[in-house]
């Protein structure tokens, strides 16, 4: 408990979700980058068996590392705001980083998944990827754009109180 009476972590449990949630964005960040280095790679390389092999890798990495790190990354996230002294919606950079994280995990679900596995599918039967692998290069560049300035929000902290934030201490 602060003084004020709010719930917030202890020095050691404050640690051990930060530490937890610093894992899974720096994940999340790695897993983006490799997404967007196979889809360049598949759609740039003159060999049909490497841009088949980067594509076809493409769906389990979205469904079984890009799912799961985006959520783990909002939910540790949300709980170390909920933690903190900072909160979820007390200082705009909480805020802006609570609605960039948000964005970029419905996005990977409803936007960046769906054509990773469209994707893997159609290299696994043969069939060409076409302007699908320029998609998902160019969503994978955007994600790695938005989780870079979510970093550096967070690092910098700019920005003072939001409104519901003001007078409380």
């Amino acid at each position: 408990m602060a003084d004020n009476g709010e719930f917030t972590f202890g020095p050691v449990l404050r640690r051990w979700v930060l530490t937890a949630h610093i894992v899974v964005s720096v994940g999340w960040i790695g897993v983006d980058l490799c997404t967007l280095l196979l889809a360049i790679l598949g759609g740039t390389t003159g060999d049909a068996t490497v841009a088949r092999s980067a594509f076809v890798v493409l769906g389990p990495i979205g469904d079984y590392l890009l799912i799961p790190l985006s959520l783990l990354t909002l939910l540790s996230g949300i709980v170390l705001g909920l933690g903190t002294r900072w909160k979820l919606v007390r200082y705009w950079w909480v805020l802006v980083t609570l609605v960039l994280s948000t964005a970029a995990t419905v996005a990977v679900q409803f936007a960046l998944r769906p054509r990773l596995d469209t994707a893997s599918a159609l290299a696994r039967s043969g069939s060409d990827v076409g302007m699908l692998g320029t998609q998902i290069a160019v969503a994978a560049s955007i994600a790695l754009l938005v989780l870079c300035a979510v970093t550096a929000i967070n690092v910098a902290k700019p920005w003072g109180r939001s409104p519901i934030g003001r007078g409380r201490r």
